[in-house]
């Protein structure tokens, strides 16, 4: 799915699938924002944030204002051991790379269910696993391009 537009807030979109979300395990990293007080800001050092669910969800929404300019938000099953996250996790620069491309449109994150890739502040891909998921965030964004022709869960 990605969504056209300076649409690069992610709790516009995950608000929409809250449940969800808090149901997971999330990776953040986010590259570069538009938060005016950098230094309130939690996620603003350039490195990787491991957050549950309620966590990552809280922090969005004290922070919907925030236009993420690049950054990906990677959700797994909560059944994952953070060790097993953190050990197969990938490192990439989102800003220089394209890691969603390689091997066709597919998660950057190999354990991944769910993710969030915003792209100099003009599109929003998410990548979705689940297919009741993304008919509920397809009803939010009806004018969302949908890409699971090119998708490649694994």
């Amino acid at each position: 799915m990605n969504e056209k537009g300076y649409v690069t807030f992610p709790y516009e979109i995950l608000k929409h699938i809250e449940p969800y979300v808090k149901s997971l395990k999330w990776k953040v990293r986010c590259v570069e924002h538009n938060n005016p007080d950098n230094e309130s800001f939690p996620l603003n050092e350039p490195h990787d944030y491991f957050l549950d669910g309620e966590q990552l969800f809280s922090l969005l929404q004290q922070y919907a204002h925030v236009q993420w300019i690049w950054g990906v938000l990677s959700g797994f099953p909560r059944e994952l051991s953070w060790e097993e996250i953190k050990g197969n996790s990938n490192c990439y620069d989102i800003t220089v790379d394209q890691p969603y491309l390689k091997n066709g449109l597919c998660h950057i994150e190999p354990q991944a269910v769910f993710e969030l890739i915003a792209l100099d502040s003009s599109e929003t891909y998410v990548l979705i696993n689940d297919d009741a998921i993304i008919s509920s965030l397809s009803s939010h964004f009806p004018h969302a391009e949908r890409l699971e022709s090119e998708f490649k869960k694994r």
